[in-house]
């Protein structure tokens, strides 16, 4: 009996397992129609990804509309999160506008039945900071309205030696059974969460109805009081201590382990 069970649970956790390969495979094979320095955007065919089972419970998929530059700013600017008691915008105000543009420029490019995959990073230049962060979304239209699934959310990514410079393109599938992230997307009145199931929410899939999205406010509107608070300007001495220790581990002069934590005991004393 036992190895009757035994033999029935791998069964299930193989046809899991083949599952989740061919869901990452698909959304591999994602073709790139824009490459920057800080964005890289790619073109996936609706019928592709995600799979077969998902998209039945999904409505009927649509072309995008035609969007502004303007009217993808206030999209951007839309979504918040919270990381403690503050609450942050996903993408900071000196990104909003860039990102805005190369999101447009790539709509261009695209069929009719493709979705976008949009994956951008950030570093703030004028504070050395050793990671930029990094933002992945997965947007489509369909009958429900503008659809936009995060992968990723602020996301420390490390910017360091030349052979790992570019590692911050690569991602994982963005799933839309669970969420990757670690942070939440806060709710708002402009959109909808997407539905894993009747019962449970996705808590970083956000659906903008068609009449919302053309009632988006001003980006100025939609910045969260905080995140201009955590953009403020820092001490010129923990900028340089910070400067100092990212160039020695570029050099190879002191480890990972050692930058990481050296950081950390700078960080401390601020």
């Amino acid at each position: 009996m036992l190895a009757a069970i035994g033999k029935q649970l791998k069964l299930i956790v193989s046809i899991l397992l083949l599952a989740s390969i061919g869901c990452a495979s698909a959304f591999a094979r994602r073709e790139t129609i824009l490459s920057g320095q800080d964005i890289v955007v790619s073109r996936i065919e609706a019928s592709t990804y995600p799979d077969a089972s998902i998209q039945k419970t999904l409505p009927e998929f649509r072309p995008f509309p035609q969007l502004t530059q303007e009217q993808i700013e206030r999209i951007l600017a839309l979504f918040a999160f919270k990381d403690g008691n503050q609450a942050i915008n996903v993408f900071r105000h000196a990104e909003v506008k860039p990102v805005a543009k190369q999101i447009l420029d790539a709509m261009k490019r695209l069929k009719p039945q493709d979705r976008l995959v949009v994956v951008s990073k950030y570093d703030k230049k004028d504070v050395v900071f050793n990671r930029p962060e990094r933002n992945s979304m997965l947007i489509w239209n369909d009958a429900a309205g503008l659809n936009v699934v995060f992968g990723t959310i602020r996301e420390d990514v490390l910017d360091g030696s030349d052979h790992d410079r570019d590692a911050w393109k690569e991602i994982g599938a963005i799933s839309l059974k669970r969420s990757n992230s670690e942070y939440d997307l806060l709710p708002s009145s402009f959109y909808t969460a997407g539905k894993i199931s009747e019962e449970k929410i996705h808590p970083t899939w956000a659906i903008i109805p068609e009449e919302k999205l053309a009632a988006l406010p001003p980006v100025a509107e939609l910045a969260v009081p905080s995140t201009r608070q955590e953009e403020k300007a820092v001490p010129v001495d923990l900028t340089r201590k910070l400067s100092e220790l990212k160039q020695a581990f570029d050099q190879g002069l002191i480890t990972k382990e050692e930058y990481e934590s050296k950081r950390k005991e700078i960080l401390s004393k601020y």
